[in-house]
């Protein structure tokens, strides 16, 4: 019990970090802020850091680019019943 609820508070944070993600490929590349990017990483960077030193990687995977890229491609494409409705 101990280890779902320490999955489910690392999800949240990687739900989180793919949140910020998307919000900032979202905006126009004129809003974009290049310091938010770099935070953002430094964070994703921290928390897997954590995960490692406390073990947790059998529990929790890490943040990485391709899960933040394969998360963002997913937001973008309509579901299969609204692909299928051509």
């Amino acid at each position: 019990y101990n280890e779902y609820k320490k999955k489910q508070r690392y999800n949240e944070y990687k739900a989180d970090f793919n949140k910020r993600f998307k919000e900032f490929y979202f905006k126009p590349p004129a809003d974009r802020n290049k310091n938010d990017l770099i935070n953002l990483y430094a964070d994703i960077r921290d928390f897997n850091k954590e995960l490692k030193q406390k073990h947790l990687l059998r529990i929790v995977s890490p943040v990485t680019f391709k899960s933040l890229r394969s998360s963002f491609k997913r937001a973008n494409k309509p579901r299969k019943s609204e692909r299928l409705r051509k």
